[in-house]
């Protein structure tokens, strides 16, 4: 968790003078573990052998987009975390406390020589460096893995970006057009020889995102300013992660899917088609990947009378037999495990007709979820709604969009009205394309969460096209993910007011245990392992594993915790013993 202030430590003295620095960087940049002038050496005994607790220091420079959209993410994912602005002054001398520096700061050229010196000696030691900002200092080039060329102007990229290494499963390939991520900063920078790039703009023309080893550390290196966008946040928690030998995130694990407007008031010649094709095409991706689907009921005209003439009046025929569409598949979606929740209405007067309709209808306890028209909603909306159905527990607008519209939510309580949680929705419609596959990756490798929606009435006939791309999207994930469980509204609510009222602490002992403890409901967890070592299987205690992936140079693994106290060990490498 966040903490405003780092205190100073001096628990080492700093030895070495400017020149002896420089020295040294040059030396670093060429050998990795070396020894100059009998100054400074390195231990060649694998760098996870005696590590502090896992918790990473966060440096930023008064603030500022990149900084608040990483420490957002950090604490979604449960990661400890130390803060501290660049301009109070920073005693890089103390990072043996800490498994990572995380740099948030643009401003980096103003750290000092002997700073420099304590950077690159904890680096090349085995700490993490990510620097998520595209931050330049001449006596870190060799860290960053810039050559030593002079700073390169900055450029506005129009182009998109491509992503062409394996930074999290299903990044690789990724092609995101400019049009979707507008216009960003980038520095022109070359690269050393041997780093490894994970992604250049959309026309290959500058490297914007790489990794490379620097001694026995990790580094990852953003050469642009889009980490300042909500959108690629998941990529900043696992940049932070990518950087350790080895590092523990929570996760809770929910994938929540919402239909809007269905049921609801069709044109009656429609009904036939959301019967017959589009509702069993539902159902059947519903079976394939084992979607609770959350159902938004629309009841008709916002205007009064609210006397649901609509809502009646379309019919198909049941076994010969005239039936009102909509109450009929209301009671239909409501079976099987999913959820029926509430779509549209803003005034105290609608809300109540709604809930006394939903009664005559037969349609089982009132709604815990609610959908705003439009996706949009004000304080005074929000308070009528509690007036008129307390039941309801959770409103979900839109994760991006203008806030005074509802829109640019966290998950949490909601910021007009504390009685109501916030769940908002990240990726919507029928289509299968990069940027949604982005917006997906993001808001799952953040804290294992995905928020998608689609709207009823943009379904289309012929029908077949959309299921395929809609398939094509589940497919995708399922692929990279098939750890993620499909849980209603509801459940989902009850499962993150649980995650964030509880703490964890991951402890990494020696090179093979791990020991994560909690302080409330024990939660879901990645592990990534990016220096060769692997999950002993026959080491597990209160803690199941769930799923398994083997990237390029790291293994992940999602395990759920049973108890308060779960551990693991890990097998080292042979090569390390």
């Amino acid at each position: 968790m966040k903490n405003s202030i780092l205190q100073p430590n001096t628990f080492y003295p700093r030895l070495l003078s400017t020149l002896v620095a420089v020295i040294v960087l040059a030396a670093l940049g060429t050998a990795g573990f070396v020894a100059v002038a009998n100054k400074v050496t390195f231990e060649s005994q694998p760098v996870y052998v005696e590590l502090p607790p896992q918790k990473v220091l966060v440096v930023y420079d008064g603030g500022g987009e990149v900084y608040d959209q990483a420490m957002t993410g950090l604490d979604y994912a449960k990661i400890a975390h130390d803060d501290v602005d660049l301009a109070a002054g920073v005693l890089f001398t103390s990072l043996e406390d800490y498994t990572a520096l995380v740099v948030a700061a643009e401003s980096f050229s103003d750290v000092g020589a002997e700073d420099a010196l304590a950077i690159s000696e904890y680096v090349a030691a085995g700490g993490g460096l990510a620097v998520l900002v595209p931050a330049r200092n001449p006596a870190l080039d060799q860290a960053f893995g810039v050559s030593d060329q002079p700073a390169g102007d900055e450029a506005t990229i129009s182009s998109g970006i491509h992503f062409v290494g394996d930074l999290v499963p299903g990044l690789e390939g990724l092609q995101i057009e400019g049009r979707d991520v507008g216009e960003f900063r980038a520095r022109e920078a070359a690269t050393l020889d041997g780093v490894e790039l994970l992604a250049t703009t959309g026309d290959g023309g500058l490297p914007l995102v790489w990794q490379h080893r620097f001694g026995q550390g990790r580094v990852i290196y953003w050469n642009n300013d889009l980490l300042a966008s909500k959108a690629f946040r998941g990529l900043a928690v696992q940049s932070v992660l990518a950087v350790h030998g080895g590092a523990v995130m929570s996760l809770v694990n929910a994938g929540i899917f919402h239909v809007d407007g269905f049921p609801a008031p069709p044109l009656v010649e429609g009904a036939d088609f959301y019967h017959q094709q589009w509702f069993p095409g539902m159902m059947a991706l519903a079976g394939k990947y084992g979607i609770k689907y959350t159902w938004l009921a629309d009841f008709g005209r916002a205007e009064p009378p609210w006397d649901f003439d609509e809502w009646a009046g379309a019919t198909i025929e049941i076994e010969e037999h005239e039936t009102p569409y909509c109450a009929y598949m209301a009671y239909q979606v409501g079976r099987g495990g999913h959820e029926l929740a509430l779509q549209g209405y803003s005034e105290e007067a609608a809300l109540e007709a709604v809930g006394r309709r939903w009664q005559e209808d037969s349609l089982g306890p009132l709604p815990t979820t609610y959908i705003p028209p439009s996706g949009g909603y004000d304080e005074a909306a929000l308070a009528a709604l509690r007036a008129a159905l307390p039941s309801v527990q959770v409103v979900s607008g839109d994760a991006f969009g203008a806030f005074e519209e509802g829109g640019e939510r966290e998950f949490g309580s909601e910021p007009w009205n504390e009685e109501l949680f916030a769940m908002p929705r990240w990726t919507s419609g029928y289509a299968d394309n990069p940027y949604t596959r982005l917006l997906a990756l993001s808001e799952l490798n953040t804290f294992g969460v995905w928020t998608h929606s689609i709207r009823a009435d943009d379904a289309l006939d012929p029908w077949g096209e959309q299921y395929d791309r809609l398939d094509a999207l589940l497919g995708w994930n399922d692929e990279y993910r098939p750890w993620l469980r499909w849980l209603t509204t509801a459940e989902a609510y009850s499962e993150l007011a649980s995650y964030f009222d509880t703490d964890v602490t991951y402890t990494f002992d020696k090179a093979y245990r791990v020991t994560v403890t909690f302080t409330g409901q024990p939660t879901y967890l990645l592990l990534r392992l990016n220096d060769g070592r692997k999950l002993d299987l026959n080491s597990l205690m209160n803690v199941q594993i769930v799923s398994y992936y083997e990237g390029q140079g790291y293994y992940q693994y999602v395990l759920r915790a049973m108890d308060l106290e779960a551990r693991f060990g890990l097998l080292i490498p042979t090569a390390d013993l």
